[in-house]
């Protein structure tokens, strides 16, 4: 299944970018194959990969999605102008939403979603100590694990 169908094959073409899923992948900021793959054959991916590959073929992203999932839709949804007053769990809320109310459509994937901003944090917790510094005694960290686990000591 690492053949690359059309449209896939001519927007390729058109703009310059070896027509496979390598090429494709390289021309949107490197991603790897098996990623523009899954997007291609299985229209399951992230909307920040569907952006590049939409970007590198220069093609609409609703005609991205449309190829890669065979549903048409209404295009890409433009929230209000209001929406900028939105805080952040209130726009995941929505996200929420949109997704319950289009589940088991067609094309309506589970995989193509936008990252919430609490996830992309790179860490819960950071420490201004160095590692393998132990805490004074009556500070240390109490692990919540409630034992009997393989991993311990």
């Amino acid at each position: 299944m690492s053949e690359l169908p059309e449209p896939w094959v001519t927007w390729a073409s058109r703009v310059g970018v070896r027509a496979s899923l390598t090429g494709i992948g390289e021309a949107a900021g490197g991603l790897p194959a098996s990623t523009v793959s899954r997007l291609v054959h299985q229209g399951k991916t992230s909307q920040a990969t569907v952006e590049a590959v939409a970007s590198a073929l220069r093609v609409d992203v609703a005609t991205v999605l449309e190829a890669a999932t065979g549903a048409s839709g209404h295009g890409t949804w433009r929230p209000p102008l209001e929406s900028h007053l939105l805080t952040p769990p209130e726009r995941d809320a929505l996200a929420v939403i949109i997704r319950a109310m289009t589940s088991g459509r067609s094309g309506a994937g589970a995989d193509l979603h936008a990252v919430p901003d609490w996830a992309r944090r790179t860490a819960a917790r950071t420490s201004p100590e160095p590692k393998g510094v132990p805490e004074p005694p009556g500070e240390e960290d109490v692990s919540q694990d409630p034992g009997g686990w393989d991993g311990d000591g």
